[in-house]
């Protein structure tokens, strides 16, 4: 990814700033920057904020959209918060393109959790990529978008969930989403939250309904 390309020409000195930081070794003072939009959304350092990225490939790319790029479930997001176990506010970080996609998450998320607060992200290229680089704790989707924000920004992280899909036989054409299991470094930061995407079988999915089962009573024991 040329990160340079993320942004508007205003926005350059402000890359520069946390690139450095990110992959640099003892990296040079970078003096005081007065930023040509707010760096960071109020809060996403909290212990109680968690960032979400939403993906919606059917409505930002429609037929041309790449199938392994494949929208999560709802379960998968309310796995995240129920994980993190201490979140007030959750900012979700979308696409113009998907607002109506990402209006029905929040609208789910504050079904489940009652008095969660949630804020829309929905700016820039480079601030949205900002936010998530500097949240504290941040949910992945299957993005590569998203990767890099989790990524070079781990040493803000506390946490950072991503997207683990389960296992499939492999004959099972679903087997082609799971190639974002083996993206991510081996660091516990990085926590896993498993799902799967819709079976195909009645049995299938009684399989699938006793592995969730399963993860929540690992996440209640937690």
């Amino acid at each position: 990814m040329d990160v340079y390309k993320l942004c508007r020409v205003g926005e350059l000195v402000a890359v520069q700033a946390w690139y450095i930081h990110s992959v640099v070794p003892n990296p040079p003072t970078v003096p005081f920057l007065i930023l040509p939009f707010p760096l960071i959304k109020p809060g996403v350092s909290r212990d109680d904020t968690l960032v979400i990225h939403l993906r919606f490939a059917g409505a930002v790319e429609g037929w041309f959209a790449d199938p392994t790029y494949h929208e999560l479930p709802l379960r998968f997001y309310t796995d995240v918060v129920t994980r993190h176990g201490k979140c007030a506010r959750a900012i979700l970080v979308h696409d113009p393109k998907s607002k109506e996609s990402a209006l029905d998450i929040a609208s789910a998320l504050e079904a489940k959790f009652p008095g969660i607060e949630i804020i829309k992200q929905c700016a820039s290229r480079c601030e949205d990529f900002m936010v998530m680089y500097k949240a504290k704790h941040l949910a992945l989707s299957v993005s590569t978008f998203a990767w890099w924000a989790g990524f070079l920004g781990v040493k803000s992280k506390s946490t950072v969930f991503y997207p683990r899909h389960a296992k499939v036989a492999w004959w099972n054409p679903r087997r082609l989403k799971t190639w974002y299991n083996h993206l991510m470094p081996e660091d516990a930061v990085f926590v896993p939250v498993e799902y799967t995407t819709a079976p195909t079988r009645s049995g299938e999915a009684a399989v699938v309904k006793e592995q969730m089962d399963h993860l929540d009573q690992l996440a209640a024991v937690n």
